[in-house]
């Protein structure tokens, strides 16, 4: 299959600055989430419209959203860890292309991915304790009700 790229004056300019890369990267994910955000309430959800459901599906899309970022950063740090663990800290450079030049900055790029990996995890398990959370208030809420 070839591929063919088109150039266009418009793609130039976003591709050469990243100030214009950016803000076109956050007004897409914004009309496109906003735009589906839209379409289900409207549609889908059209018989629930209530605060709470409101409230529980912007958690939801938004948990969805931390995990699926997330889960693939979290099982790429893990591989690497567990060929790390498995194969030791001098065989895993070799193999991963690190000469003893950037053995220094991929030690310190290794620091970083796990306090990043860290975090990925942190963020992923405060969604699921929030949805959680906001289920049962939600529960208890409709016990209230009956």
């Amino acid at each position: 299959m070839i591929k063919r790229r088109i150039y266009t004056p418009v793609s130039r300019f976003i591709n050469g600055h990243t100030v214009a890369y950016v803000l076109y990267g956050i007004f897409m994910a914004g009309i496109f989430e906003e735009c589906g955000r839209y379409v289900i309430i409207k549609y889908i959800m059209k018989k629930n419209k209530t605060m709470e459901n409101m409230i529980m599906y912007g958690i939801g899309h938004g948990g969805i959203e931390v995990w699926t970022v997330s889960l693939a950063t979290i099982v790429s740090y893990l591989s690497m860890a567990i060929m790390l663990n498995q194969f030791g800290l001098e065989t895993f450079m070799v193999n991963t292309g690190v000469t003893e030049q950037t053995q220094a900055s991929a030690l310190a790029t290794m620091n970083q991915v796990v306090a990043a990996w860290m975090v990925e995890v942190w963020l992923a398990l405060c969604c699921v304790g929030l949805v959680l959370w906001c289920k049962k208030i939600y529960s208890n809420q409709i016990k209230d009700c009956a």
